[in-house]
């Protein structure tokens, strides 16, 4: 399935057939896409500042896989209609692996809701959740392996996945 940019976030998403006028007013676009506002400008640059790529857990994964001998692309979109980006590729053998943080991923086991703005906390946490679902969801229907990872799992346990798969799917 090929999504394009939403007019509201600029990811794509599910909310493509709402039509929403251009207009300055970017509450009313991010409305439209259902994406929550941060609660003030602070919020929003802690949140932009955020690592998205080259995370601990990440770099410990890469190194073990790479030591092995597998070669990968890193942090980019497994396929070009589509606006996830996958934290390791195997192109060829079209394996799509993500290293998903406990918390903005919303982790059953370690996820703790923040006090402050739960509401928006929630509906912030559970749109992620969503959006992860949908986009592994749109790479499976275009013949990829998604596999994914939380961040407090065992780099070594889980590039021995990782290896298991991607030559099961190389051959």
């Amino acid at each position: 399935m090929f999504l394009s940019p939403c007019a509201g976030c600029h990811r794509a998403c599910r909310c493509l057939s709402i039509k929403v006028a251009v207009t300055a007013d970017i509450s009313a676009l991010r409305e439209a896409c259902s994406m929550p506002e941060p609660l003030d400008d602070q919020v929003r640059a802690r949140m932009r500042s955020q690592r998205t790529a080259g995370t601990k857990p990440e770099i410990a994964l890469r190194r073990i896989l790479h030591r092995d001998g597998l070669r990968f692309r890193v942090d980019v979109r497994p396929d070009a209609g589509l606006r996830t980006r996958a934290d390791i590729v195997f192109t060829r053998a079209k394996l799509a692996v993500y290293v998903d943080g406990c918390f903005w991923h919303g982790c059953p086991q370690h996820f703790i809701p923040p006090k402050n703005n739960a509401e928006w906390w929630a509906v912030k946490i559970s749109k992620n959740v969503e959006r992860d679902a949908a986009s592994r969801q749109d790479l499976r229907e275009l013949g990829w392996e998604v596999s994914s990872f939380w961040e407090h799992e065992d780099p070594d346990r889980v590039a021995s996945a990782v290896r298991a798969i991607y030559l099961k799917r190389r051959h």
